[in-house]
């Protein structure tokens, strides 16, 4: 299967939803196999980020089918969000990395306002396109500002790679997350 990332970074909720409109009368709302995985991950950003760094997002499918972007200002929410989708049949996994390199140097600005949080939220579907299922991980990440000399020193972290980071959600044929070892690169 290809990779079905949709990168659609103008949404500020998710809502998953049946493709039906009457379930009462539709066989499919009563049928609980688990045929696929909607997932949309959630990434934190800063204005600070976005102005002086190249924060490119990626998504990677269980075939190793990349999709790719470099995050601008058109790219994110009024509070920095950045959202991501992907879909596929069950089982299948889905990396999701961010790397953040500098645009330019930072180590004279007063401040620098980072983060490096990130989530998802996921729903498991039947073959007839009725949600059976939805989950949320937790919010892992942190976020911070730093000032005076510390901005020289976060500069130097973030060449290399603090703020960057991989996270793997797999699913299995019954549209279980499989816990991974997610951490920061």
């Amino acid at each position: 299967m290809t990779l079905a990332a949709v990168l659609c970074c103008a949404m500020t909720t998710t809502v998953f939803t049946a493709c039906s409109t009457d379930s009462n009368n539709d066989e499919g709302a009563n049928d609980k196999t688990p045929k696929y995985v909607m997932i949309q991950f959630y990434m934190d950003n800063t204005e600070d980020m976005l102005k002086y760094c190249n924060i490119e997002m990626t998504i990677e499918d269980q075939q190793g089918d990349k999709k790719s972007t470099v995050l601008t200002m058109d790219y994110v929410d009024a509070n920095y969000m950045c959202y991501a989708t992907a879909s596929g049949d069950l089982p299948t996994q889905y990396k999701f990395s961010r790397k953040v390199t500098l645009k330019q140097e930072i180590d004279n600005l007063e401040k620098f306002d980072y983060t490096n949080r990130t989530a998802a939220a996921y729903g498991i579907y039947n073959a007839s396109g009725y949600q059976i299922a939805y989950g949320e991980t937790d919010v892992v990440g942190d976020a911070g500002t730093a000032k005076g000399a510390e901005v020289a020193n976060f500069a130097q972290l973030i060449k290399q790679g603090a703020l960057d980071y991989t996270r793997t959600f797999k699913f299995d044929e019954k549209g279980n997350l499989i816990p991974e070892n997610n951490t920061a690169q």
